[in-house]
């Protein structure tokens, strides 16, 4: 060590890190498909960590998520469950995403997404089929949108 007195040992120094154990969000909302303009009732999530006897759930931790129109957050129960509410109305395809940061030095953060598709209700307002040779037929029309 500089500056050490003549004879003093020295000692080596060398860095410590931490090894953060896994954690995972099951993510399940109520739908994965809703009409359009329809929404996802609700959205269930459950907090897991990576014990050495395999996952178990994490309680009393809070969950956040900003998919549903504003930032809600939750706090799972005895079983690492949390339940988050309804949508917004949904115009195009979503998804609703979930997380959770550590306050533990020892896991991991979380995270999860789920995709929701909007299904856009659709119907024919004209159609025509017209043979135009020994193999081909031609067809000409349109559809109509709800909400175009």
């Amino acid at each position: 060590m500089p500056g050490a007195a003549a004879g003093t040992p020295s000692s080596k120094t060398f860095p410590i890190t931490v090894k953060k154990t896994a954690t995972k969000i099951v993510e399940t909302p109520s739908e994965r498909k809703v009409p359009f303009k329809g929404t996802v009732n609700s959205t269930s999530a459950t907090l897991l960590w990576n014990s050495p006897t395999g996952w178990q759930p994490l309680a009393g931790k809070t969950m956040g998520s900003n998919s549903f129109g504003a930032f809600v957050q939750r706090t799972t129960d005895a079983g690492g469950n949390a339940l988050f509410p309804a949508t917004q109305p949904l115009w195009s395809n979503s998804s609703i995403a979930v997380g959770w940061h550590s306050d533990d030095l020892f896991l991991a953060d979380a995270q999860a997404s789920v995709d929701i598709m909007v299904v856009q209700p659709a119907a024919f307002r004209s159609l025509t089929a017209t043979r135009s040779g020994a193999a081909t037929v031609e067809v000409r029309g349109s559809m109509g949108f709800e909400g175009n």
